[in-house]
């Protein structure tokens, strides 16, 4: 839940957003604020129809929560559900959201997943009264999807299972965007850039498969755990 004490200003409405944090969020957003998720972030909508379908339905309007850090403003979307909340990761309004380089860093993403990373930084869903800084069972924020380094670190995964996956990929950069308390995780080839997307279960990395509609999967994934709050019972490869 939104705990006051944490933040030092909750605005549910462009009206109270005030002149210290005005500029915090992109001119649009604030704009929109006091209406609903598809309002908020309109091309997310495109990408993600049954995602923020059950965000509306079932959650609370967003707001926007912003905390003072060392004199710098930092700004969240928030959505809440009984005690758990969805933070959005806002990017700040400095960030050229539609221009070359964006296109080039976020060029190995299905197109429809870029959606998550244009107007936020991904989203944590959590029980804590403040945004984690990492989580599991939607996607990682930008800066922090893993490596097979570093995944192999996280998870005691063998060397040689990790590095035979790679091997027969045909890829040195393979990085995991999503992973599951269910034991899902989700790879794309960053070296390529073909927006094919490798899901991995239990770590069982000799049966991996290509998803065939990345886009439509996320998007399903994404609302069945935003109306159960869990990852269990998902087939991604159904």
């Amino acid at each position: 839940m939104i705990d006051g004490a944490v933040f030092d200003l909750i605005c549910a409405d462009s009206s109270e957003i005030c002149s210290s944090v005005s500029g915090c969020l992109n001119k649009d957003l604030e704009d929109a604020l006091g209406g609903r998720v598809s309002e908020l972030f309109p091309q997310f909508l495109s990408a993600f129809p049954e995602m923020v379908r059950i965000l509306e339905e079932k959650w609370s309007k967003p707001v926007a929560v912003y905390k003072n850090v060392s004199g710098f403003w930092l700004a969240f979307v928030v959505s809440q559900v009984g005690d758990s909340s969805v933070f959005f990761r806002v990017q700040p309004s400095v960030v050229d959201v539609k221009g070359e380089l964006f296109d080039l860093s976020h060029s190995m993403l299905p197109s429809r997943w870029v959606e998550i990373y244009r107007y936020f930084d991904s989203f944590a869903v959590t029980q804590q009264s403040y945004c984690p800084m990492r989580w599991l069972d939607t996607p990682f924020r930008y800066s922090g999807r893993l490596g097979l380094d570093e995944y192999q670190r996280h998870s005691g995964v063998k060397k040689a299972v990790i590095r035979s996956f790679a091997d027969r990929i045909g890829s040195k950069q393979l990085c995991c965007w999503l992973r599951t308390e269910s034991g899902d995780a989700l790879f794309i080839d960053e070296e390529r850039r073909d927006r094919k997307v490798y899901h991995v279960k239990d770590d069982r990395f000799d049966d991996f498969c290509v998803l065939e509609d990345p886009g439509n999967v996320l998007d399903r994934y994404l609302a069945h755990y935003l109306s159960t709050l869990s990852s269990q019972g998902f087939n991604f490869r159904g």
